[in-house]
């Protein structure tokens, strides 16, 4: 049996009724129409013999003059019954017999209407085990499991105790039916318990149902350490620190096992649930949460507190995992997501400053109490997102916490401001903050001499941005540890772009010749750098020159490497895209589908005529099958309608034009873009500021319903957010009337965001014909 071989494999206690859980080759046999037929025993089978062709070799070369018609029917039951893993070897009639009566009368006792009778239900499947006849329950028949102890407890009076053999039956049959995927029993059994204020006897069932999911866990991938966290653990607790993920467990009975732990409501409870939850692989999507707590209706404070741990726990599994949180910050910066990126910030900065902080800046389990370890990573990964979003004072509240709680600035954190700075070009204002650094006695590492020299640059310094690239050429040598020569080149690279941005060719070129002999060696990203400064130059002969540089390094083009020359050629040469397919092969590059939509993206970002007809032309090669294996798919046609939607550098009319070829290409093609398509071409069409731009996006949204479409919330936030930034109230009210009218339920932001709609109608309507003059 399935939870006994499991159990073989770990140490944790299985339930007593295992028998629940089948064997692994008796799952897909099993329905609720199909009824057993005794046969005549045959030779067990293996898993092997699925798949043997002698198995089924009599029934191909069996002639029309030996098979009957009834005959085929039997050979193809029989070759079904393999497929599918029925093992009736030895089954008696009479046998057969009771297993279908037993199906049939809990198929009556799981009709929704009806209270069952537990103990009947009971009864039957022990009898079942006995005869050891559970071996062919299948999917239906959990199923029909979970909806009895489901239909039971509904059926419950709200304060009725369960006695000692209820507990024992709905515990056993609930979890062996959620552990093959049907968990509503379970679900509302541990809700029965719940309301009961039984946290313990709630945490047991979920420890019996992880356990027989253990079999499901795997070995994730060690995690790649970000700034320095070589060596740290990403939690101040051995239990926070798990290497293993079970997979395939349900939300819901996660979210009941948290409601156990909030009864309890303390900083401990708020740890185990954490814990708990940490080594799963399931998420607290705000719409499950939503969903669950609303069948907390008997205990609002209860429900309130769910709310509180999954939004916690959602936090603290970014901050156990130092490396997602700094991605997860940089995603949301670059998005111009500045609500959720400080509402992230604050929920970390309430982590660190209640009275009993489950969140703790000391490393060490003896300082931090069992709290979770928040990085030295994550505050330079704020100031960068911060100072990108153009929000300083929000960057300098993060530097006043970190000096608050008692942590040393790091080179890490200057660094994140110079950059900062140099992006909001202020020069002075980085100069004074790396002169700052080192008045605190820290030395700077390559990544802050970088840093200051790209500010410079950015902020139309290239003399002082000069002398500081030289300083830190004399200093990297001495630098402790020995910078890597992957990060030097980082350094070498920003100088490059920004001497050629200023058009120092020369000294660009020497440094070029500097490091070809002395080192870091140049990678295709300097080579790019030269590629394009001579392509916007229109000097294709030296172009030419370092293309041919490139081959004897060994080093082979990317996909800006080619878009670079396609857009350089496309200016004089018709034949452009063939001279970029044949230096693409001379390469070793093999066109494809992916890297030959990545140039054409590339030349429509571009925003050119020059770069649309190139995309258009090497788009006319992939639809004439002129290049093997690289025909175009929903990508390649969302990268051109993208392209010709975003800003507005093309007019309304050849907008209109370029739009009904690209969806005419796309319909003979018999390609139908998908929800995320798209999305992708709302947010490209809200990038153009112009009132077309929305007429744009609001015409893919009728499409949308045209085609039946089914919005998620992603498609539904991107109309609203957007229809609310461009202030056009009475179409973002239109949009959230649609969105109500489908019965569709707003989660998270997008709730935030339809009320926020619905109060400005409100106040439009009670203001009158007055609200719009």
């Amino acid at each position: 049996m399935l939870a006994r071989n499991a159990s073989q494999r770990t140490t944790v206690s299985f339930i007593a009724l295992d028998f629940l859980a089948p064997r692994i080759f008796c799952r897909g046999n099993a329905t609720t129409r199909r009824t057993l037929k005794a046969e005549p025993v045959r030779p067990e089978l293996n898993s092997s013999s699925f798949f043997d062709r002698s198995v089924v070799a009599p029934l191909a070369s069996s002639s029309r003059s030996t098979l009957s018609p009834g005959d085929v029917l039997d050979q193809l039951n029989k070759h079904i019954d393999l497929l599918h893993g029925t093992q009736c070897q030895g089954l008696s009639n009479g046998e057969a017999e009771i297993f279908n009566q037993a199906v049939l009368q809990l198929r009556a006792m799981a009709k929704p209407l009806l209270a069952p009778d537990l103990h009947d239900t009971w009864r039957i499947l022990n009898e079942l085990d006995k005869r050891h006849l559970l071996r062919f329950f299948g999917p239906p028949h959990y199923e029909m499991c979970s909806r009895i102890v489901a239909s039971y407890c509904k059926h419950k009076l709200e304060d009725a105790l369960f006695d000692v053999t209820e507990m024992e039956a709905l515990r056993e049959i609930s979890v062996a039916a959620a552990a093959e995927g049907q968990s509503e029993g379970l679900k509302q059994y541990m809700l029965s318990l719940i309301k009961l204020k039984n946290p313990d006897a709630v945490l047991l069932l979920y420890e019996r149902y992880e356990a027989l999911l253990g079999e499901k866990v795997i070995r994730l991938e060690p995690e790649e350490p970000v700034d320095g966290d070589k060596g740290e653990s990403a939690n101040s607790s051995s239990d926070h620190a798990q290497d293993t993920t079970i997979h395939g467990l349900q939300s819901d009975i996660l979210l009941a096992a948290v409601t156990a732990h909030a009864l309890r409501d303390s900083k401990e409870s708020f740890l185990n649930a954490f814990s708990m939850s940490f080594r799963t692989s399931a998420r607290f999507i705000p719409s499950v949460i939503d969903h669950f707590t609303r069948l907390l209706d008997h205990d609002e404070a209860l429900a309130k507190r769910v709310k509180d741990y999954g939004r916690r726990i959602k936090v603290a599994r970014l901050v156990a995992r130092p490396a997602a949180l700094a991605k997860h910050i940089d995603q949301l910066a670059h998005s111009w997501a500045l609500k959720p990126l400080e509402e992230l910030y604050q929920d970390i900065s309430k982590g660190l400053s209640t009275p009993d902080p489950w969140l703790s800046v000391k490393s060490s389990d003896k300082d931090a109490n069992g709290s979770i370890y928040v990085s030295e990573s994550a505050w330079p990964a704020f100031i960068t997102g911060f100072m990108f979003c153009r929000r300083t004072d929000l960057a300098s509240n993060v530097w006043n916490d970190v000096l608050k709680w008692g942590i040393r600035p790091s080179a890490a954190m200057f660094t994140a401001c110079i950059k900062g700075y140099g992006e909001l070009n202020a020069p002075v204002e980085a100069i004074n903050t790396w002169n700052a650094m080192l008045e605190q006695g820290l030395k700077p590492d390559i990544a802050a001499y970088q840093a200051l020299v790209g500010a410079l640059y950015h902020s139309n310094l290239p003399e002082e941005a000069s002398k500081r690239f030289q300083l830190a050429k004399s200093v990297v040598r001495n630098l402790s540890p020995t910078p890597a020569d992957s990060d030097v080149l980082v350094l070498y690279n920003t100088t490059l772009h920004g001497m050629l941005f200023h058009h120092e060719e020369t000294e660009a070129r020497a440094i070029l010749d500097e490091m070809q002999a002395e080192g870091p060696k140049p990678d295709i990203v300097t080579f790019n750098t030269f590629l394009r400064y001579y392509a916007r130059k229109g000097q294709l002969k030296t172009l030419s020159e370092i293309l041919q540089m490139i081959e004897p390094t060994g080093l082979v083009g990317d996909v800006y490497t080619f878009s670079i020359v396609l857009s350089a050629l496309f200016k004089v040469r018709d034949d452009a895209p063939e001279i970029v397919l044949n230096l693409m092969r001379k390469q070793g590059v093999e066109p494809n589908a992916a890297t030959l939509t990545t140039i054409i993206d590339y030349q429509m970002r571009l925003q050119t005529e020059k770069g649309l007809h190139a995309a258009l032309s090497l788009l006319g090669r992939m639809e004439r099958d002129e290049i093997p294996g690289a025909r175009p798919n929903d990508v390649t046609y969302t990268s051109i309608l993208t392209g010709i939607h975003r800003s507005n550098w093309l007019p309304p009319k050849l907008v209109a034009e370029y739009r009904k070829i690209i969806w005419d290409k796309m319909k003979a093609r018999k390609i139908k873009p998908k929800r995320t398509t798209f999305n992708i071409l709302l947010q490209a069409c809200f990038q153009n500021p112009e009132p077309q731009g929305t007429q744009d996006a609001l015409s893919y949204y009728k499409i949308m319903q045209k085609e039946r479409i089914a919005l998620a919330n992603d498609s539904w936030y991107i109309l609203l957010h957007n229809l609310v930034k461009r202030e056009e109230w009475v179409l973002a009210n239109e949009v959230r009337l649609d969105l109500l009218s489908r019965n569709f339920t707003p989660a998270g932001a997008l709730s935030d965001l339809v009320e926020r709609v619905r109060k400005r109608a409100t106040e439009k309507l009670k203001a009158g014909p007055a609200a719009y003059i």
